[in-house]
């Protein structure tokens, strides 16, 4: 993902947390919060205690990919997914179609 796309500053991600909506899915938490530009900003947190680094690299990348290939970024909201440990059990294929139905429903109300 491009630098414009990614939130990046931590009181950028406190903000979100703190003051946006949540949308809890089976594998993610996702905090919205819309802003000022016209495109998505999206930010991945996850625990340390959910995998070692190896793990928490892998499940940022799927999560990267599940955005890049799925979501359209014309929706003016900051995104903050924060991952449940019942990602990693799930297959990518799942994780994609519970992430896409969830996006689809804040891009109904955004769009």
């Amino acid at each position: 993902m491009k630098r414009k796309y990614r939130v990046l500053k931590n009181n950028e991600f406190n903000t979100i947390i703190n003051e946006g909506a949540l949308l809890r899915t089976e594998t993610a938490s996702i905090y919205y919060l819309p802003n000022e530009l016209n495109h998505l900003r999206v930010g991945i947190a996850l625990s340390s205690k959910l995998a070692n680094a190896v793990g928490r690299n892998k499940t940022k990348r799927q999560v990267r990919a599940i955005i890049r290939n799925n979501i359209p970024f014309k929706m003016p909201l900051d995104v903050i997914l924060v991952v449940k440990k019942s990602f990693l059990v799930k297959s990518f294929e799942e994780n994609e179609q519970i992430l896409k139905t969830a996006m689809s429903k804040l891009g109904d109300k955004y769009e």
